[in-house]
Parts: C-alpha cells; structure tokens; sequence
C-alpha cells in the first residue's frame, strides 16, 4: 500500500486560501448589507415570493440598476448607493399597491427614519413612484 503524499506549505497555504476566498467584489457590490433591510423587515415588508427568471422577461436587477441611474450622482459612496437600491426598491414595491393603501405603505417606511430624512425621503420615493408608473404605463405593462 503506497503512503499519502504530503502537500508542501505551499500547497496548503493555497488550499486553505481558496477555501475563504470570499465572492467576487462585484457579486458583493450588488447586495445590500443586513442593516439597510431591517427596517424594511421591521416594517412588516416580509411577505415576498421570488419569481426565477421568467422566459422573455429582463432580469429584475438589470431593470432596477437602469431605474436607478438618474440617481447615481446623488450617492457618493457604496453606502449610499446601498441606500438609494433599498428605496427603489421601496418605490417599485409600494407603485405595486393599490392607489389608496400607497400613502399608509409610505407612512409606515417614514417611521424607520429620523425625523429630519423623512421629508427627502418623501419626496424622492414619491419621484421614483412617478417614474416607475409612468414607465408602466410606457410599456403596456399591467400588475
């Protein structure tokens, strides 16, 4: 019976690194971190399905980074970029709701800012409300 080779230092310095390497800085950029969501969460903004890639339909993430874009300059950091993602998201949420239950979903997320936030933040999701409706209403599309 032959014996087990050893691995060099070498060898196992590579193995343990390839064992922790984290995801790719791009794969993380695109996720919001923990905090940013529990609000939402706290907010009672849980009940979600996930829809997999549905045939001709462009990705969701792709149709929210072209939604975002005007807003860009307005994030000088990941941080804030982390920030404006959550309130699309926000934005294209609640544009889901029925007309009358829009203004107590919004309500609800103005409560998990600080006082002095949430007329900008008002404001800005009501924009990106408009905006979200009106492209709905560009592309035919119906909820």
């Amino acid at each position: 019976m032959a014996a087990k080779k050893k691995l060099s230092r070498d060898q196992k310095r590579a193995l343990k690194k390839a064992k922790r390497t984290p995801p790719p800085l791009s794969a993380r950029a695109l996720l919001p971190s923990p905090s940013l969501l529990q609000p939402l969460h706290s907010a009672g903004w849980d009940n979600y399905t996930v829809l997999h890639n549905l045939p001709q339909t462009e990705k969701m993430s792709e149709v929210l980074w072209e939604f975002l874009a005007p807003y860009m300059p307005l994030a000088p950091d990941r941080v804030a970029v982390e920030k404006l993602l959550t309130m699309a998201i926000a934005a294209w949420n609640v544009t889901l709701f029925p007309v009358g239950e829009r203004a107590q979903r919004l309500r609800g997320l103005s409560t998990t800012l600080p006082a002095e936030a949430r007329t900008d933040f008002l404001a800005l999701i009501q924009e990106m409300m408009t905006r979200n409706w009106l492209q709905v209403l560009q592309n035919g599309l119906t909820f």
